[in-house]
C-alpha cells in the first residue's frame, strides 16, 4: 500500500495514494483533495509529484496533478472526476494528455483481465 507523507495542520499525516483525487496549487500552498477532505500543505507541486512517483498520477496542468483512478472521463478541456469536479487540462497539451489518459485506461483494463 503506497502512501504520501505530508505535514498539515501541525501534524504528520500518511495519505493513501488511492484516496488522493487531485492536487492543486493555491497561492504558495498545495491543496491535496482526498475522498475524505482537503489538506493544505506547504510543499510545491513538483516536490509532491516526485514523492508520489506513480503512473496513476498525471500532471495535467502547471497547477494540477490528477489521480487517473478518480477520473470518469474528459469533458472539453477538463477531466471530470468521480465526484463530478472538473480539473483543467493544459490547453497547450490537451491532445497529448488525452492520449496519455486513453493509454492509461487501456493498460489498466488490460492488466485487470
Amino acid at each position: 500500500v503506497r502512501c504520501l507523507s505530508v505535514y498539515s495542520e501541525w501534524e504528520q499525516r500518511e495519505l493513501l495514494l488511492s484516496t488522493i483525487q487531485y492536487i492543486d496549487v493555491y497561492g504558495h500552498r498545495s491543496r491535496i483533495h482526498t475522498t475524505q477532505s482537503v489538506l493544505v500543505v506547504r510543499r510545491g507541486l513538483d516536490d509532491l509529484e516526485a514523492a508520489i512517483d506513480s503512473r496513476d498520477f498525471l500532471r495535467c496542468h502547471r497547477s494540477y496533478l490528477v489521480n487517473l483512478n478518480h477520473v470518469e472521463g474528459i469533458e472539453g478541456n477538463d477531466f471530470r472526476m468521480d465526484d463530478q469536479t472538473l480539473v483543467p487540462i493544459s490547453t497547450a497539451n490537451v491532445n497529448k494528455l488525452r492520449g496519455q489518459f486513453i493509454d492509461w485506461t487501456y493498460v489498466k483494463a488490460w492488466s485487470q483481465t
